[in-house]
């Protein structure tokens, strides 16, 4: 923002961006055009654009689809701000999500939106976010970032609280693959080789 100021170039939010919102949305919208049926839908929240856009599409449609809100325990802005009614900043510690991490600017259009219709939450800690990019990875060979992790992390981890199981129909939206070699390194190579029974 300071940047464009000093430049007079345009700075256009990640999050808070009614547009961007709004582009985010066409998710959702998509989803009710493949889907004849969606239990759950989960994501990742930082800024809180992506869910905000989903969740909110989904619920102006009519859809009864439960929104499940997932963040990184070591960056839960959007979560302990929707907690506490208003908006909070907290300890931003290193995470695997890097992509959804820091707190959320005075004003965030998202804050509102998410209190109202974010369903659930799910508070997904590193080593959760790891075993889903592994799950994913073994599962189906697809490499997701961390960020992406969360989403899945978070599934897996309010599945039983939620009723969900193997014939429930969900949606976990993977926001990204950015991987660095290393982390793909560790993927590939630690741990037993196990598969999630839900990605099996």
């Amino acid at each position: 923002r300071a940047e464009a100021e000093r430049t007079g170039r345009a700075y256009v939010s990640p999050y808070n961006d009614m547009d961007v919102i709004a582009g985010q949305a066409t998710v959702a919208v998509e989803l009710l055009y493949q889907c004849d049926r969606i239990d759950v839908v989960a994501a990742t929240v930082g800024g809180g654009g992506l869910m905000a856009g989903v969740a909110g599409a989904l619920r102006e449609c009519g859809s009864k689809t439960l929104t499940l809100g997932c963040v990184p325990a070591n960056s839960p802005a959007m979560y302990e701000s929707v907690r506490s009614g208003h908006l909070v900043r907290t300890e931003v510690l290193p995470t695997l999500s890097d992509s959804s991490a820091g707190n959320i600017e005075e004003g965030a259009m998202t804050f509102g939106l998410c209190r109202e219709y974010v369903d659930r939450w799910a508070v997904v800690e590193e080593s959760a976010i790891l075993e889903a990019m592994k799950h994913v990875y073994r599962g189906h060979d697809m490499v997701i970032e961390g960020a992406a992790g969360v989403a899945v992390g978070g599934f897996l981890d309010r599945a039983d609280d939620l009723g969900l199981n193997r014939e429930s129909h969900a949606v976990i939206i993977i926001c990204g693959g950015n991987v660095s070699p290393s982390q793909l390194a560790e993927i590939a190579v630690s741990g037993q080789d196990t598969v999630h029974p839900f990605f099996a």
